[in-house]
């Protein structure tokens, strides 16, 4: 994720994005991870992964989450603190 701080760019840990398809598909992509381990916070030192849609955003309700701009299939990875290859390596087995 990008972050510009008085200019000069940054880049944090959290990341979100959308899954094509629909709430299954998200559901699967997360159910092949490997290394990234499913969560229901974030923010360890292990890379973790959640859709908000049935996490903690589940109790918005479906239009809660429509207003708020929340998919159901968004899904939040925080990075820990593996080798970058190896987290890219379990994003891209998860998404093929």
């Amino acid at each position: 994720m990008r972050i510009v701080d008085n200019g000069e760019p940054a880049y944090g840990h959290l990341m979100s994005f959308v899954i094509r398809g629909e709430a299954k598909d998200a559901r699967r992509f997360l159910d092949k991870m490997q290394r990234i381990i499913i969560a229901t916070d974030l923010g360890r030192i292990k890379s973790l992964a959640i859709i908000p849609a049935i996490s903690t955003h589940l109790q918005q309700g479906v239009e809660g989450r429509r207003l708020a701009g929340i998919p159901e299939t968004l899904v939040r990875l925080c990075v820990g603190g593996e080798h970058p290859d190896d987290i890219i390596k379990d994003i891209e087995q998860a998404i093929g």
